[in-house]
């Protein structure tokens, strides 16, 4: 017998009984006869008042049961001691009502007849016997839970979420394994990235300043003027026709913002 069908087996035999001293319980157990004014009135007691110590004891099974299915070596030996001790818990209020069947009865009889008188012998039922038989039952499941905790340590895992995956200590979980090509990576002295392979500047960037050697022209050759502000132009000499037509440009701009016509200088 492995070990996952012997513990559904105990499991399934524990709630069982359960279910059987539940009832077994609501059953009358103990009977007799109370005299009254008109005559004598039969009364009963169920199981659940002759012994009200069995019910309790059938809800520790209950729950003593999920602990076996469902636990691991140290839950699965608990459940088993609170078998046993259930069991214990009902043999003993069964023998308490067989010792004395008469005692719950007068309470009966005085609800009945107004004096906690008895008429006669108390009778009792075979259920308080069944019971006993059920409690029997329920601690030899305890045995067998209590001897196979540590087979049963490892069955409970099938409540696990299976192919969980192992992080080893110390490696980050968002490293990237392998450097792909459409990966973007940073270039040294650009504000933004580019593709990996890519071997001209990143479109829409400002690289920093190279010398002359890094634009194609003699070594210790300075670079371009680039004291201005980051991304504009770089300034001309003065004397160049460029730097002759911006200026132009702001005369007339200066003209304008006087009210005059700038056309009005220049040569036909």
């Amino acid at each position: 017998m492995t070990a996952r069908p012997a513990r559904r087996r105990v499991v399934l035999a524990t709630l069982v009984v359960v279910v059987l001293l539940l009832a077994v319980t609501s059953a009358t157990w103990v009977s007799g006869t109370a005299p009254t004014v008109i005559g004598t009135e039969t009364v009963s007691v169920a199981g659940t008042s002759a012994a009200p110590a069995v019910t309790a004891a059938a809800l520790v099974m209950g729950a003593a049961a999920l602990a076996v299915a469902i636990g691991r070596r140290v839950a699965v030996m608990l459940g088993g001691l609170a078998l046993l001790g259930a069991a214990v818990m009902v043999v003993v209020a069964v023998a308490g009502l067989l010792a004395d069947p008469a005692g719950p009865l007068l309470g009966a009889a005085a609800q009945v007849s107004g004096v906690r008188v008895l008429e006669g012998e108390p009778a009792l039922t075979p259920w308080p016997y069944a019971a006993a038989l059920l409690g029997a039952a329920a601690g030899a499941a305890g045995v067998v839970a209590v001897a196979s905790a540590g087979r049963w340590q490892h069955a409970g895992r099938r409540f696990e979420r299976a192919g969980a995956a192992v992080v080893p200590t110390g490696a980050p979980t968002g490293a990237p394994t392998d450097a792909s090509p459409d990966q973007a990576t940073t270039v040294p002295g650009e504000s933004t990235t580019r593709p990996a392979g890519a071997t001209g500047p990143a479109v829409g960037t400002v690289a920093s300043p190279a010398s002359g050697a890094d634009r194609g022209g003699a070594p210790g050759a300075p670079g371009p003027d680039r004291s201005g502000a980051p991304g504009a132009a770089p300034r001309a000499p003065r004397g160049t026709p460029e730097t002759d037509a911006r200026t132009r440009a702001m005369d007339d701009w200066d003209a304008l913002g006087r009210g005059e016509d700038p056309s009005r200088d220049q040569a036909p």
